[in-house]
């Protein structure tokens, strides 16, 4: 029981939210000072992009819908790298106590999501590669689709 709502944690808090919503979600999750319906409210509000997301990494149709999403992982990747630095770059030059508790959560949540993000994107790629072998010259001759190094290389 404990490992499944551990689970469910990492899944609901390690979304794939756009910078500026998981800032907001962590305002939210701080401003609740541990009211548990409150986080629970929260959380469920922001797992519907989660959902979407990950339906959409179930279902794409094609290998150009499939690059789309991974490269969108990629990409949000970056945003949450970008923020990571911020945060830290202002926890370095003003100290610690210069975060805020919603500063100190969203670093953490992003630091998480981003092995959640690579997991997405690795699901996302071993699909491509698996329903659309054959469409390997439309990415290149060495097999590179822009998003992996060798989206479809024989291994």
């Amino acid at each position: 029981m404990a490992v499944n709502v551990a689970m469910e944690w990492v899944v609901v808090d390690n979304n794939h939210l756009s910078v500026e919503k998981n800032q907001s979600r962590s305002e939210e999750l701080v401003n609740c000072q541990g009211d548990s319906s409150c986080r629970s409210a929260i959380r469920d509000k922001y797992r519907q992009e989660y959902d979407k997301v990950q339906e959409r990494i179930a279902t794409c149709s094609g290998a150009d819908q499939c690059v789309a999403v991974a490269k969108e992982l990629r990409a949000l990747q970056g945003d949450y790298s970008a923020r990571m630095s911020e945060i830290q770059e202002k926890a370095r030059m003003q100290g610690l106590d210069s975060l805020t508790p919603a500063e100190v959560r969203e670093w953490a949540d992003l630091r998480g999501a981003m092995s959640n993000i690579d997991a997405s994107r690795n699901l996302v790629l071993r699909r491509l590669r698996r329903n659309y072998p054959g469409n390997r010259e439309d990415y290149g001759a060495d097999g590179n689709c822009g998003v992996c190094g060798d989206c479809w290389r024989d291994q």
